[in-house]
């Protein structure tokens, strides 16, 4: 009899599923990609390392908007850069907040306490920590530690030299592999600059906190496509997964309590200092008026660190990439150094420092940001929640649905841009982008399913364009003249009326990315210093760009599956005129 009962209630779940989504499917919805499966739902298809390329496709084919069903539950992902731009900006109490289903996994990297990366409730700690880590990132604070980032910058550049300059025959012409030594510098960097540590990972020293993190990387990061294996491990400690990924957390936990032992050990920070550990020191409960519990400050130590480093190694390097499979950029790039007297060519005298105003070069910028847009680190996106029964571009939605926006598909979306596959720096550049929106425009118009380019700079218009408190989540645009609800027009700079909400590699709105200005600042830094001192060409496994972008996966961060490895030449006097692309 028990056994019948528990057959019958489970029947009796799967029928009122299978009509529930019958349901949804006969009322007016977007479209669904094709490959849907019973209780799974498109489940299977989001489990994959490249499922930010398979969202990607999905939303060229299908529109800027369309459905998917996340085991029982829908969830509406958005390409539409005005929509992606509302659900990221509202504020106040109809606010899309954070996704726990999502979110919640990442509390294993944070001792189990809700940091800036993964609090969905944003109540008042969340607010406390990221009101008091606010002057951390201020542009005072960056101007403040750029000679240390610029210190990290040249230390990187001279191990490259003494690699380019070995005397062992054996390694001349050798491709270096960019993203370890990345990865190291940007560690140093967030150390030094960050937190007042001295990791001298670029030297070799420290190296316990790359296996460290890789370790709990790994863990997360499997977790996150093995749903089961978390609670399979709580059931079964002894199986050999469950006492390695324990071994990964416990480390985790070892390592970021002592850097917080560390940072009480100084006493009170300076009142001058406003790097981050000090701000984190000053953090204070609004409740009790002293500091928050330990578990919450090692979370935020850890997030931010690990994120920190891992977004900007990985955006320091598909930068290069991109550079060095097009000659004619860092031809243009080598000219505005040397214009600017930071060109470094031997037997000639010695290019000046680097200096902050330099990190505004406008081309090396143009280039820089089209790199970001094609390879956005963060390229999954964010997931949030509904606030409460709206349209979505006439379509109804419930209250507690997901809506995802996926960064990688708005940055590489026909329907935001046009041609966004290519490589076109010049798209950001004051002189061609007017002429060639009005031409893209045009074209778009005449396209059911629209086609693509660019924004202008997410990071200045996020004070001048972010919504009011009071702006009600209305989620509605206008269909287009072909009856396509799903086409904005696209431009060279982004869908046309949001250019500036077409690039959002930090995201946008009151949750963006907090240290958006300390990235900048360093991978700038970073990049222009290598690119004054070397000419970089690809290395062999890197000549066929599509098996490059294919291989691509998401571990946290966009990664590529092949190693960017590059050969670095010093460069040779330049030519007396360039011609402009």
């Amino acid at each position: 009899m028990k056994a019948l009962v528990t057959c019958s209630l489970f029947f009796s779940a799967a029928i009122i599923y299978v009509l529930n989504v019958i349901s949804s499917r006969s009322s007016k919805r977007p479209p669904s990609p094709r490959g849907w499966l019973p209780l799974l739902g498109h489940t299977p298809y989001l489990l994959s390392p490249s499922c930010h390329l398979t969202m990607r496709k999905w939303a060229n084919e299908l529109g800027s908007v369309f459905l998917l069903n996340i085991l029982t539950k829908p969830c509406y992902v958005i390409s539409k850069a005005d929509l992606a731009a509302r659900v990221l900006s509202t504020r106040g109490p109809d606010r899309f907040r954070k996704a726990p289903q999502v979110y919640d996994p990442s509390l294993e990297l944070t001792f189990g306490a809700p940091t800036l990366f993964n609090d969905c409730k944003e109540d008042e700690p969340y607010q406390a920590f990221r009101k008091g880590l606010a002057p951390a990132f201020s542009d005072k604070s960056m101007r403040a530690v750029y000679p240390v980032i610029r210190d990290v910058a040249q230390r990187l550049k001279a191990r490259w030299q003494a690699l380019a300059l070995m005397a062992d025959p054996s390694k001349q012409g050798e491709a270096l592999d960019v993203s370890p030594w990345m990865q190291r510098c940007f560690l140093d960097i967030i150390g030094a600059a960050g937190f007042a540590k001295d990791f001298n990972a670029l030297e070799g020293g420290h190296s316990s906190i790359f296996q460290v993190v890789h370790d709990a990387i790994l863990v997360y990061d499997r977790r996150s496509v093995q749903p089961l294996e978390a609670p399979l491990c709580r059931l079964l400690p002894m199986l050999p997964i469950a006492r390695e990924a324990n071994r990964a957390m416990a480390e985790v936990r070892e390592t970021f309590s002592g850097f917080l032992d560390e940072f009480k050990a100084r006493g009170p920070p300076d009142v001058n200092d406003t790097r981050i550990w000090a701000q984190l020191m000053r953090v204070k409960d609004p409740q009790t008026g002293g500091p928050f519990p330990d578990t919450l400050i090692k979370g935020n130590i850890a997030i931010l660190l690990i994120a920190g480093y891992d977004t900007s190694s990985w955006t320091s390097t598909w930068a290069l990439y991109d550079i060095a499979r097009s000659p004619d950029c860092q031809r243009r790039i080598k000219r505005e150094l040397h214009e600017a007297g930071l060109l470094q060519v031997p037997g000639q005298p010695a290019a000046r420092p680097l200096e902050w105003s330099d990190l505004n070069l406008p081309y090396f910028n143009a280039v820089l940001k089209e790199s970001m847009r094609l390879h956005p680190v963060a390229g999954i996106g964010t997931v949030r929640v509904a606030p409460k029964n709206m349209e979505l571009e006439g379509f109804p939605i419930r209250k507690g649905d997901l809506l995802w926006v996926p960064i990688d598909a708005v940055h590489n979306s026909v329907h935001n841009f046009t041609d966004p596959t290519i490589f076109d720096p010049a798209r950001w550049l004051p002189e061609t982008s007017n002429s060639s929106d009005k031409k893209a425009s045009a074209a778009s118009s005449s396209c059911p399913n629209g086609t693509a380019s660019n924004g202008p700079d997410q990071g200045a218009a996020q004070q001048t364009l972010m919504p009011s408190a009071s702006s009600p989540p209305q989620l509605s645009s206008s269909s287009t003249a072909c009856g396509c609800p799903f086409a904005p027009k696209a431009t060279r700079t982004g869908q046309a009326g949001a250019q500036s909400k077409s690039m959002l590699p930090f995201s946008d709105g009151p949750r963006n990315c907090i240290g958006l200005n300390f990235a900048y600042a360093s991978v700038r830094t970073v990049l222009l210093s290598l690119l004054a001192s070397f000419w970089f060409e690809l290395g062999d496994d890197l000549k066929d760009h599509t098996l490059v972008e294919a291989s691509q996966s998401l571990v946290l961060v966009v990664q590529s599956g092949i190693p960017i490895k590059l050969h670095l030449k010093q460069h040779e006097a330049p030519e007396q005129s360039v011609r402009t692309p």
